[in-house]
């Protein structure tokens, strides 16, 4: 669709706080592939899936195992080559019960 109760949408924008990707983009699409062709894309989606996965923020002690994954993903592999790394660690089926700062 392209209005909203009568109003034309927008789909311009600017990205900012990405670093190589940061600038104007013109639609989803453009979006998408700024956030997809960007550096820190890759690192970032693999955290927040982490976080879901875990069920909280990530800590310290969780570092050796966020990084690991964040090495071994890249966008053009399917995320569920992420879920089955995630799911195979052991950061995923042994809980620390140390309480560590984030």
């Amino acid at each position: 669709r392209s209005t909203e109760n009568g109003t034309a949408i927008d789909t311009t924008g600017t990205l900012y706080g990405t670093g190589d990707s940061d600038g104007p983009f013109s639609g989803v699409s453009d979006l998408a592939m700024k956030m997809v062709n960007g550096r820190a894309f890759p690192n970032c989606f693999v955290k927040q899936m982490y976080r879901w996965a875990m069920g909280q923020i990530e800590t310290s002690a969780d570092q050796t195992a966020l990084t690991n994954l964040q090495n071994g993903f890249s966008v053009n592999q399917p995320v569920t080559d992420l879920i089955e790394a995630l799911i195979s660690d052991p950061a995923f089926v042994v809980r620390n019960t140390q309480q560590v700062q984030p």
